[in-house]
């Protein structure tokens, strides 16, 4: 079955489960599936998967037997029509943050001792780079691998220091290797301080990339808008979404081939108006 959990949109996990369910019976059809979900015709599961109707609460666990999903699956699946279906920012947004919090669960927090990770931009660079490449004792190899490069007494302390943090390890064949592939940050003080400098810098990597990397190799885009406090809210949800499901992507894929940065910004740029 489809992994439920790396779905932001309930419509189309139906469309890749349903048809899943129909190469393994041939005689799985809309017909038959409508029968099983309590509906008149086939051609309303139709209009569910495109859009133009919503699932009633009536139908809803009709679905969700059909599916054979577990408890948790189920929770998740109700989630994702919720958010879908509702009619308030208020119900959105609280259906939006149970849905992160299935995300979260799969990173490792950083702890507090561990702040030092965020100290050097080239840190959490350096950290993911072990995860493309073989590295043993090469830090002139590893120093060039980043971009823009690092010097060579760099890479040595970051990966000295990835080691002594138990963020990086080293196998019985001289390998380092990154602990986990998802990382939480901590909320001290602290931490939120050296943080900021490293998203400084990591800003402004993504300004000099305007000029320095081929324009094939990156995305960079920006939409300016007006919206009420509400809105700017769920748009902020929006944007932890995307970072969630963006994680779930990065967690899947076993053959990572390059590090990127992403950086999201969203602020003001004018006062409140006084409509």
């Amino acid at each position: 079955m489809p992994d439920i959990f790396s779905y932001r949109n309930y419509r189309l996990f139906l469309q890749d489960r349903l048809a899943e369910m129909k190469k393994s019976d041939r005689g799985l059809n809309y017909r038959s599936i409508a029968a099983a979900w309590g509906l008149k015709s086939a051609g309303h599961i139709t209009q569910i998967l495109k859009g133009s109707a919503a699932i009633s609460s009536k139908v809803l666990p009709q679905i969700i037997s059909f599916l054979s999903l577990s408890s948790k699956e189920e929770r998740f699946f109700r989630l994702l029509v919720t958010y879908d279906q509702s009619g308030t920012f208020t119900e959105k947004r609280s259906a939006l943050r149970e849905l992160l919090d299935f995300g979260a669960s799969r990173a490792v927090k950083v702890t507090q001792t561990q702040s030092a990770f965020y100290e050097h931009w080239y840190m959490p660079v350096v950290r993911d780079i072990l995860s493309i490449t073989k590295f043993s004792n090469d830090f002139k190899a590893l120093a060039a691998m980043v971009v823009p490069p690092i010097t060579v007494d760099e890479a040595r302390h970051a990966i000295r220091t990835l080691e002594s943090l138990d963020l990086a390890i080293k196998n019985a064949d001289g390998i380092y290797h990154a602990t986990s592939n998802i990382l939480e940050a901590p909320e001290d003080e602290h931490s939120a301080l050296a943080r900021s400098e490293c998203a400084n810098r990591m800003i402004e990597l993504g300004r000099q990339s305007l000029d320095t990397i081929d324009k094939s190799e990156r995305t960079i885009s920006w939409v300016g808008f007006s919206v009420s406090e509400e809105s700017y809210r769920l748009i902020a949800d929006e944007i932890r979404a995307f970072q969630s499901r963006v994680l779930e992507i990065v967690h899947a894929d076993e053959y990572p081939q390059r590090v990127y940065q992403l950086n999201i910004q969203c602020f003001p740029v004018s006062k409140k108006g006084n409509q």
